[in-house]
């Protein structure tokens, strides 16, 4: 993905409003991620021009784990949020969040089989109903105002047995 092909939009809850547009400067993938092989270390970090606007009421700042440190323990529910669609498969005009239960790693392998590394963890209901879905990749997952996870990926959209997947933030020492 070029720069120049991207802008981010923060600090609005609605699609159609607009809040702070900032240029990409710089896309930074991490080095050992390939989609054409797996989804694992599914995380980068975006260089900006210009400054955020903190303090609004729809931009804030989120902590960021210790290194290898999981923050939420099994059972714990996080808050998933993001742009993507929604159960009609429409993309939704006001920010969406869902709240979702950290799954124990046993049930996450079981769901998965062998797809999950020792990157991603699972965080869903076990008969679906409630998830992230297509176009909230890269959003966030956080806990006790920690952002404990990266939305990565998940077998269709809030479907049973198979919850969503995320991206452990063991990769603090890069940011």
């Amino acid at each position: 993905v070029k720069p120049v092909d991207l802008l981010l939009r923060c600090a609005t809850l609605l699609r159609e409003v607009p809040g702070q547009d900032l240029n990409i400067s710089k896309v930074i993938s991490h080095e050992d991620y390939n989609k054409n092989v797996s989804i694992n270390c599914d995380i980068g970090l975006l260089q900006v021009t210009g400054e955020f606007k903190l303090g609004t009421s729809a931009l804030d700042k989120i902590k960021l784990p210790d290194q290898d440190q999981d923050y939420a323990a099994p059972g714990s529910v996080a808050t998933v949020t993001g742009w993507g669609v929604n159960a009609d498969y429409k993309l939704p005009e006001k920010l969406q969040t869902v709240d979702v239960p950290v799954l124990d790693r046993a049930t996450c392998i079981s769901d998965y089989k062998s797809s999950i590394s020792d990157y991603m963890f699972c965080a869903g209901y076990d008969e679906g109903k409630r998830d992230h879905c297509y176009a909230d990749s890269g959003g966030p997952l956080k806990f006790n105002n920690t952002l404990i996870g990266i939305v990565s990926w998940a077998l269709g959209c809030a479907e049973p047995h198979h919850p969503g997947v995320y991206t452990r933030l063991v990769f603090t020492k890069h940011l």
